[in-house]
């Protein structure tokens, strides 16, 4: 286990993520966004020798949506393909995802798309409202 003061394993001092989304027209969004990660030592290792270094990606996003029943968006996630660790422990790491494609349709049979504040499309939830269906692909 770490010691008493020390940050605990895969812990960074420093992340978050930065997001933004724009409309260009009633039918058309985009966005992106960056996540960042400083450096993080293995799990249970009691003062490490190593560490992972921080790293920053980057995400795209675009939505299209045809009037209030249907909606379509792609999702880039890794822009850049970054090589980065995900998790670290005593002698291996896990590491993070590559570039991957989400392209996402969403349909509601009440007519009522809502807007999530990460550039999806999810059933509204007003009482008499049919939820959204959502089909989901993701290439790699």
């Amino acid at each position: 286990g770490n010691r008493v003061g020390d940050r605990p394993g895969l812990s960074p001092k420093h992340s978050g993520t930065v997001w933004s989304t724009y409309q260009f027209t009633p039918q058309w969004r985009v966005g992106g966004g960056l996540n960042f990660r400083s450096a993080q030592a293995p799990a249970d290792v009691t003062a490490p020798a190593w560490e992972a270094p921080g790293f920053v990606t980057a995400d795209l996003m675009a939505e299209y949506t045809l009037g209030d029943r249907y909606s379509i968006k792609a999702n880039l996630s890794n822009l850049t393909i970054k090589l980065y660790a995900e998790s670290l422990y005593r002698g291996h790491y896990i590491p993070g995802a590559g570039r991957q494609l989400r392209v996402q349709m969403a349909t509601s049979a009440s007519g009522a798309l809502a807007q999530d504040s990460g550039g999806g499309a999810r059933g509204a939830s007003a009482p008499g409202r049919a939820p959204a269906t959502t089909r989901t692909t993701v290439l790699r």
